[in-house]
């Protein structure tokens, strides 16, 4: 009876190749990462009340004076546009999952809206946007007599 032994041959792989491949890698990740969980989109809910609609927008650390909201036709536009915040050391950013430049919003707002009853409010970080509805798409209760 012959035996045969079999050497399991491995490529040899050099350290910088390692090292690339590690790098690649966190590169891959990273832009993954800016690409969808940490996008620069207004993050919001919406809600329905009787009388009104309401928005509610989280923007955490942002002030009242670098939010814009217009009314076109029937789209609202919520912007937030603050200046760059330059770091004031020379280090370089290994990794950044916030920045406080420029993010926009729109909502298209249905024929209900009254667009002249629009109100906002920033409190705690919480942007308020309060859209009454025109009366005549108010729910009313008619009394049966």
């Amino acid at each position: 009876m012959h035996t045969t032994t079999r050497k399991h041959h491995r490529p040899t792989v050099s350290f910088e190749d390692v090292i690339n491949e590690v790098f690649n890698f966190a590169q891959t990740v990273e832009k993954t990462a800016k690409n969808h969980l940490y996008d620069n989109r207004i993050k919001a809910n919406v809600y329905e009340e009787e009388e009104k609609f309401v928005i509610t927008a989280a923007l955490p650390g942002i002030s009242k004076k670098d939010v814009d909201i217009q009314l076109k036709e029937q789209e609202l536009i919520l912007t937030v546009n603050t200046p760059d915040q330059e770091s004031e050391t020379t280090d370089q950013h290994l990794w950044t999952e916030y920045n406080y430049s420029k993010a926009e919003r729109s909502f298209r707002l249905s024929r209900a809206i009254d667009t002249q009853s629009i109100h906002a409010k920033m409190s705690n970080g919480v942007l308020t946007i309060t859209l009454a509805k025109k009366p005549t798409f108010v729910p009313q209760t008619i009394a049966v007599k």
